[in-house]
């Protein structure tokens, strides 16, 4: 039983890496740019 709740929560743990990087990526322009705006303010 432990070691199936373990390797569920590995399975959920990569899909949520995975879906953070990609989210992350995406959102990295305009992160980048709105710290560059804060600088330039």
């Amino acid at each position: 039983m432990v070691a199936v709740l373990m390797i569920w929560m590995h399975g959920n743990l990569t899909l949520w890496r995975d879906a953070i990087s990609v989210y992350i990526c995406s959102t990295a322009p305009l992160r980048v740019v709105s710290r560059y705006s804060l600088y330039m303010l």
